[in-house]
């Protein structure tokens, strides 16, 4: 009887413990933000204290993007053009409160057209000539994930809306349980790779990670 008690707590602990953990994720929602409020918006998300106790920090962009005339890649804000470069040097500066822990940036972004060009992509994370000891923990545990690349199409379906986030939401649903992170953002490119647009092309996207430990998310259902 006593061993029947003992696993009958553990499975009470084990379902409050969960229960915390869910109810420790916060969802913000901002929509067409300017550029001066988007910085703003990042500026005050890294310095917030209630970030220590936070496991990661996930950034979602569902924007468009045009390409510099030095091929950087920019999103738009409501007013004006944001390069991925600003928000990564926000989140990376030694005041950030989310130092030492994941940060997933998973953007949709891209042209109204195909272009037929590859442009580098404005995120730079190659070392200075002079290594700063400071930059290699810094510049460490980021994962952006980016549909399309730079010079690619990106297209809706009229009725069921992005195709990468409905692949991105049904691959979570079904193997977070099984696979870590950069494995499912992996799966999902190639199955937006496989699908047929012909008016288009297929769409490319591009995965930027300097992860020093695998991710995994414990998926729920709340339907």
């Amino acid at each position: 009887m006593m061993i029947e008690k003992d696993e009958e707590e553990r499975k009470k602990m084990k379902k409050k413990k969960e229960e915390e953990e869910e109810e420790a994720v916060v969802v913000k929602v901002h929509d067409d933000l300017s550029y001066s409020e988007t910085i703003a918006l990042i500026q005050k998300e890294s310095k917030r204290h209630d970030n220590l106790n936070l496991n990661c920090f996930v950034l979602f962009i569902l924007s468009h993007q045009t390409i510099s005339k030095n091929g950087s890649a920019l999103f738009w804000c409501r007013d004006n053009c944001l390069s991925l470069e600003l928000i990564v040097d926000q989140m990376t500066k030694p005041s950030c409160s989310m130092a030492g822990r994941p940060k997933i940036i998973l953007m949709e972004v891209g042209h109204d057209y195909k272009t037929g060009t590859l442009a580098h992509d404005s995120l730079n994370l190659n070392p200075p000539k002079k290594p700063n000891q400071y930059l290699i923990p810094r510049y460490a545990d980021w994962i952006m994930f980016k549909l399309s690349h730079n010079g690619y199409m990106l297209s809706h379906l009229e009725k069921n809306g992005s195709i990468y986030i409905r692949k991105l939401c049904d691959i979570l649903r079904k193997y977070s349980q099984q696979h870590d992170l950069s494995t499912i953002l992996t799966m999902v490119s190639g199955s937006i790779h496989q699908i047929d647009q012909t008016q288009y092309g297929n769409a490319m996207i591009q995965i930027i990670s300097t992860l020093t430990h695998l991710i995994q998310f414990n998926y729920k259902s709340h339907e």
